[in-house]
């Protein structure tokens, strides 16, 4: 307990250790030591080093690197590289270790990194990456140019993982497709996750399109699989490409049939445009391609406040997205949008057109937090024009209040800093019933916090037999088909169970609302036994005894 009670000064509000802490490993302090640094050894940075003075031939460090780089809050500054006919970046090809807590460049001094031949990859960190490849905590200022694949963190992958994370890139990227962190390939099999991260830089591609966070070097019939995620991410640079496609966060996602792709919480802010009346331009999504993909492509929880065009042909310009066919693995859920035509192609749930500040916060902070606690909060540092921000891009919480229960909270933003055990919760219980429906779910609500369960009503009047060794449901009521209906649309049940009428049963004086069972709709069996429901009367401008059925449902002898 005293050695923690001394450690406690060098731990931050976040409960990371700070800069004071050293890392493990070996120190390097000087070029020399830079470039000398073993391609699987572990090191980090005693200070900033400056490389002014020479201009470096295709890379700086020319090893595959696989070990460990911290920084330690420190800089390489001073860089410059040119390549002539080759692929060109800070480390050499083949990079497969951990780079953290770095900036590389600076605001007045950014990273150069130039190069020709329109086959090359050219980039600020390392031309190719490989399996297990991972960048932590890294601010990238550079201005990079190529003629062929070029971006501000990598440009190929050819099998594994990369991870990029809390990282960010100002400066401009220029090349043939380009993207402010990753432009691919579209062979290979790989899985890209970009997280909590901001693109400040300018990207301008050419015939084969632009991102802020991906693009892909296309081709019809893209064999590339595997996935890409992009959550809680940020656009604020000006993306432009003259053909094919560009997206505030993804250029391209032309990959094999069976490549999945998720974008969610992530938000563009700047104008994406297209120059070339053959291309399209969006404000999340540019191009999702392949006429009938078995892989999701879905973007949930996304904004889009920029300027999206296409100068020579604007009904090639979309809000969020745009897909070549339409095909049920298409989906936007959750997304807002300042102004144009939302998305063509893509299966739109809940899509707002909200056209000022005000109306997006009222729209995205309905958004539930996912996972990590990300949801869209209010502007209140003033940060991106009074827009919605990410609760992960709040820097600092002044107005934080502690709850009896031990939960943390910013009044401001309201975002979740702690959470409490749930023990220490002190839940009162109430049944949610809503209008014309008996015994709904039951609603708990912890007298410190606020902080709310839903759980299912098993013991109401309402609720039907359950088979306890097959979980079959038989219903006989009215009721039985009212619970069912409240509990499975919020989300309290699957969707999946096995039901079976044991009864005709009679609706009538009941407003009911149809059973939908979330985004993919009801997938179990309904088995009417051979008997009646007759005078239903439905609560809802679509839909029947059921509003959706999904793939594998069965609906029989009712």
């Amino acid at each position: 307990m005293l050695t923690l009670t001394m450690m406690l000064p060098l731990i931050g509000a976040n409960g990371a250790f700070s800069a004071a802490d050293t890392p493990s490993g070996n120190a390097v302090s000087t070029v020399d030591e830079f470039l000398a640094m073993d391609a699987n050894g572990v090191y980090y940075l005693a200070g900033d080093i400056d490389f002014s003075g020479k201009e470096y031939d295709k890379v700086v460090y020319n090893k595959s690197f696989r070990g460990v780089l911290d920084g330690n809050g420190h800089s390489l500054t001073g860089i410059t590289v040119k390549g002539s006919n080759s692929d060109a970046s800070i480390f050499g090809n083949q990079f497969g270790g951990k780079l953290c807590n770095i900036t590389l460049g600076s605001e007045s001094a950014p990273v150069s990194v130039t190069s020709t031949g329109g086959g090359m990859s050219v980039s600020a960190v390392a031309g190719t990456v490989v399996t297990g490849a991972i960048f932590e905590n890294v601010t990238v200022y550079a201005n990079v140019k190529g003629e062929g694949k070029t971006a501000g963190f990598t440009c190929y992958m050819p099998n594994g993982n990369l991870t990029i994370e809390n990282c960010k890139v100002y400066g401009s990227i220029t090349g043939n497709p380009a993207s402010g962190f990753v432009c691919m390939s579209n062979d290979g099999s790989s899985n890209v996750l970009i997280k909590d991260s901001e693109n400040y830089a300018g990207v301008t591609g050419g015939m084969l399109g632009a991102g802020g966070f991906y693009a892909v070097a296309s081709a019809v019939g893209g064999s590339r699989t595997g996935s890409l995620t992009v959550e809680g991410c940020a656009n604020f640079g000006g993306i432009t490409a003259s053909d094919w496609r560009v997206g505030g966060i993804v250029g391209e996602f032309h990959e094999s049939q069976s490549s999945t792709l998720k974008i969610s919480y992530c938000y563009n802010m700047a104008p994406v445009t297209m120059t070339g009346g053959g291309g399209f331009a969006a404000g999340i999504v540019g191009g999702m391609c392949f006429d009938a993909p078995s892989g999701e492509r879905t973007l949930e929880n996304v904004y889009n406040a920029g300027l999206i065009r296409n100068t020579a042909n604007n009904t090639r310009a979309y809000a969020i997205a745009f897909a070549h066919t339409k095909n049920d693995k298409v989906n936007i859920r959750n997304a807002a949008y300042t102004q144009g035509t939302p998305s063509e192609n893509c299966n739109e749930q809940n899509v707002t057109l909200a056209a000022s500040p005000e109306l997006m916060l009222d729209t995205v902070s309905k958004y539930t937090a996912d996972a990590q606690g990300r949801k869209f909060i209010a502007d209140v540092s003033g940060i991106n024009s009074s827009y919605p921000i990410l609760s992960t891009q709040m820097s600092e919480h002044t107005n934080v209040h502690a709850y009896e229960c031990g939960r943390r909270v910013c009044l401001d933003c309201m975002s979740v800093l702690t959470s409490a055990d749930e023990e220490n919760h002190s839940f009162g219980s109430t049944v949610v019933a809503p209008e014309g429906y008996t015994d709904g779910y039951i609603k708990k609500i912890c007298t410190h916090c606020s902080h709310t369960i839903l759980e299912v009503n098993e013991s109401s009047n309402a609720s039907p037999e359950k088979n306890a060794e097959d979980g079959t449901y038989r219903f006989s009521k009215p009721e039985h088909l009212m619970w069912y209906s409240v509990n499975v649309n919020a989300g309290l049940l699957t969707g999946k169970e096995h039901i079976i009428l044991e009864a005709d049963i009679d609706m009538s004086g009941l407003a009911f609302t149809p059973i939908k069972a979330g985004e993919k709709g009801f997938t179990g069996t309904f088995d009417g036994g051979y008997h009646i429901i007759s005078n239903l009367s439905v609560d809802s401008e679509t839909g029947g005894l059921f509003e959706k059925l999904g793939l594998g449902a069965t609906v029989c002898n009712v």
